[in-house]
């Protein structure tokens, strides 16, 4: 389980060092062979950068949680409008060594 407990911190940490959301929602889910993972907040989603860009982001800058993130999960998706940002990713689950 701890390559779901990495990506729920990091990605509740952007939420809480990089927006001014007063609120953020965590879903979770097991359908099946994955874990499925919700994370809602009420800030911009265009300020998030493009998820093709999260494992690309310099070291020391920003992003380091965003490229851990995507190393770990075989599909993002980030949505959202000018009020609410969702980001949506799955882990594979791997035999006995389940995340």
């Amino acid at each position: 389980m701890g390559d779901v407990e990495l990506v729920l911190s990091e990605l509740a940490a952007n939420v809480v060092d990089h927006t001014s959301s007063p609120w953020i929602r965590i879903a979770v889910e097991l359908p099946g062979d994955r874990v499925a993972i919700d994370i809602f907040n009420q800030s911009p989603a265009h300020m998030m950068p493009a998820v093709e860009e999260w494992g690309e982001l310099l070291e020391g800058t920003r992003g380091r949680g965003l490229r851990i993130v995507r190393a770990l999960c075989s599909a993002i998706v980030v949505m959202g409008d000018d009020t609410h940002t969702h980001v949506s990713c799955d882990i594979a689950i791997l035999g006995d060594s389940a995340c």
